[in-house]
C-alpha cells in the first residue's frame, strides 16, 4: 500500500512553520482506494506571499481543525503504507515534527517521486512537479493546493509503478534513521531535519569545532556520531555537545556556505581543503547569477558569481525578475576567493541548478 501525501505550510522550517492543509490518496499502485483531505489551523499567521501562492488565507483556516485534531485520522490512513511524496523529505519532515510536538512518534517507509523520476525517467529538463507533469501529460488542477498536487503525484506514481515496478520498489527507503544509544547525541539528532543545508558542531563551550554540509543534515551528523574510525574522528565525536544548522535547499549553496564558513571560523576539526582543479568552463563570462532551490517551496536561492567573489541570498519563488540588476537586492552574504568559482564549476559538471543567467 502507498499513501500519496502533499501538504501546504506557513513556511519551510519545521521549527518555525506549521501545516495548513493535508491531502492523502491511498493506492495499491494501480488504483485509488481511499482519500483524506483537510485544511488545518496552523495556530499562527499565514504570510501574505504564501496566501498569494496557495490561496489559503487566515480566514479559511480559522475554523479548521488543529493538527492534533486530525493526527489520528492521518495516522490511520497512512498506517502500514509507504509514505510517498514529491520531495518526500519536506512533507515527511514537517509531519513528523507536528507529531513530535504532540509527544508522538510517526515513522513510515518512504518513497520520493522526485528521486524516482530522475532515476526511472531520465532526460527531462526539470523534475519539479509542475514541469514534470506537463512533460508526461499529467494535468494538475488546483496547483499549490494539497489535494491537486497529491492527485497529480498519484498519477505520476501510477505511471512509474506500471512501467518500472521492480526498480521503483527498490527505491523505497526506511523513514527512521538509526540512533546512537547515547541520550545526549540522540536528543541532538531528534532536532535535526532530513533536508539539505549546512551544520555546525559545537563543543561544551559552544565553540564551533566542525562545519559540514549535505543533502540530509541529520544523516551527516549521525555519521559523525557513529563512524569514529580514526583518532581524530573519535575525538570529534566525543567533543560534540550541540549542533546548529541552516537549511538551504540547494546543495550547491550548502557547499558554498560551508566553504565560506570554514574560511571564516577555521574550526579545529575541519581538514584543510585541497585546491580544486577544474579546467572546463561552464561560466564563460565574468558575471553570472544562479537561481536554485531554497529552504522551502516558497523560496529560491540566488547566487552571484564573479571571478573573485561569490554572493548569495534568497528571494520569493513567485518574484518576477526582469533584469539581473533586480537580483542584486536579494544578495545578503559574500565570500571572496577564486576557489568559489572553481567549486561552482565542478558542481555544474555533475549536477543541475534551476536557472543560470
Amino acid at each position: 500500500m502507498f499513501a500519496i501525501v502533499d501538504i501546504e505550510t506557513t513556511g519551510g522550517s519545521p521549527q518555525q512553520s506549521r501545516i495548513t492543509e493535508i491531502a492523502v490518496y491511498l493506492t495499491d499502485g494501480v488504483k485509488q482506494l481511499d482519500a483524506y483531505e483537510t485544511l488545518v489551523n496552523p495556530e499562527q499567521p499565514i504570510p501574505p506571499f504564501i496566501t498569494k501562492l496557495t490561496g489559503i488565507s487566515d480566514e479559511m483556516v480559522a475554523s479548521a481543525p488543529r493538527f492534533q485534531d486530525v493526527s489520528s485520522q492521518l495516522a490511520r490512513i497512512t498506517k502500514d503504507a509507504v509514505f510517498v511524496a514529491h520531495n518526500v523529505a519536506f512533507d515527511y519532515g514537517m509531519i513528523r515534527h507536528e507529531y513530535s510536538e504532540l509527544g508522538m512518534d510517526f515513522h513510515r517507509s518512504l518513497l520520493c517521486t522526485v528521486k524516482s523520476s530522475r532515476r526511472l525517467l531520465p532526460g527531462y529538463p526539470s523534475y519539479s512537479l509542475g514541469n514534470l507533469c506537463k512533460e508526461v501529460g499529467i494535468s494538475i488542477e488546483q496547483r499549490h493546493r494539497a489535494s491537486g498536487d497529491a492527485l497529480a503525484t498519484m498519477h505520476l506514481f501510477h505511471m512509474l509503478f506500471e512501467g518500472h515496478r521492480d526498480d521503483l520498489l527498490q527505491l523505497v527507503e526506511e523513514g527512521t534513521l538509526r540512533f546512537t544509544g547515547d541520550p545526549l547525541h540522540d536528543s541532538i539528532l531528534r532536532e535535526l531535519p532530513e533536508q539539505t543545508g549546512i551544520y555546525y558542531l559545537h563543543d561544551a563551550n559552544n565553540e564551533v569545532i566542525h562545519v559540514g554540509s549535505g543533502t540530509n543534515i541529520r544523516r551527516k551528523v549521525l555519521h559523525h556520531l557513529i563512524k569514529a574510525y580514526s583518532r581524530k574522528s573519535f575525538e570529534l565525536k566525543n567533543s560534540i555537545a550541540s549542533v546548529t544548522f541552516e537549511v538551504t535547499g540547494s546543495d550547491l549553496l550548502a557547499q558554498i556556505v560551508e566553504m565560506a564558513e570554514i574560511k571564516r571560523i577555521r574550526p579545529i576539526y575541519n581538514r584543510r581543503a585541497k585546491p580544486l582543479s577544474y579546467k572546463k568552463q561552464f561560466l564563460n563570462n565574468p558575471l553570472h547569477y544562479i537561481i536554485d532551490k531554497g529552504p522551502d517551496r516558497y523560496t529560491r536561492s540566488v547566487i552571484r558569481i564573479t571571478d573573485e567573489q561569490v554572493g548569495w541570498g534568497s528571494l520569493p519563488a513567485a518574484q518576477p525578475i526582469h533584469s539581473t540588476e533586480e537580483l542584486d537586492q536579494f544578495i545578503r552574504y559574500a565570500g571572496i576567493g577564486s576557489e568559489f568559482r572553481t567549486l561552482i564549476e565542478a558542481y555544474l559538471a555533475k549536477a543541475r541548478v534551476e536557472k543560470i543567467f
